[in-house]
């Protein structure tokens, strides 16, 4: 589950709104369809799937805006 999600977050970090919404529903219905989990765990099922994605997110999120620094002339000290 968690690599999963955080590479998803990863690579999909630019658009993290709709990367968050869509993994974290993903993977549950992925979960539900299955039979890993039934409807009264979703609730967690979910919190953990969100939290994992937006983990990679914040990892993609933080590498953009250091090359974004590293590029942009005149901002180094």
């Amino acid at each position: 589950m968690i690599p999963t999600l955080l590479i998803a977050g990863l690579v999909l970090g630019r658009w993290w709104k709709s990367t968050i919404v869509l993994a974290t529903m993903t993977w549950c219905l992925i979960l539900l369809a299955a039979g890993t989990i039934d409807v009264r765990q979703l609730g967690g099922t979910a919190l953990l799937a969100c939290l994992n994605v937006s983990a990679g997110v914040l990892v993609h999120q933080v590498i953009r805006t250091v090359v974004n620094i590293a590029r942009t002339p005149g901002t180094h000290a």
